[in-house]
């Protein structure tokens, strides 16, 4: 299926998770990643959990957390 990671298209299984998007986001684009500890958001800017769910394209963001 595919998901929107930053504004980047990733390919992932269907039935992939919030974490495995990231995971995957980290490992091709790696510069890009925001420096830990990170949030990630839906396009609205509403926190999701790790283990959510996703569905073909969803869009999530990986930004740096509010301190």
């Amino acid at each position: 299926m595919k998901v929107i990671v930053n504004n980047q298209m990733l390919r992932l299984f269907s039935g992939a998770r919030v974490r495995d998007a990231v995971s995957h986001f980290a490992e091709q684009y790696g510069d890009r990643m925001p420096e830990s500890p990170c949030t990630v958001t839906d396009e609205d800017g509403h926190p999701v959990s790790a283990n959510g769910r996703l569905s073909e394209n969803d869009k999530i963001i990986i930004k740096p957390q509010k301190s």
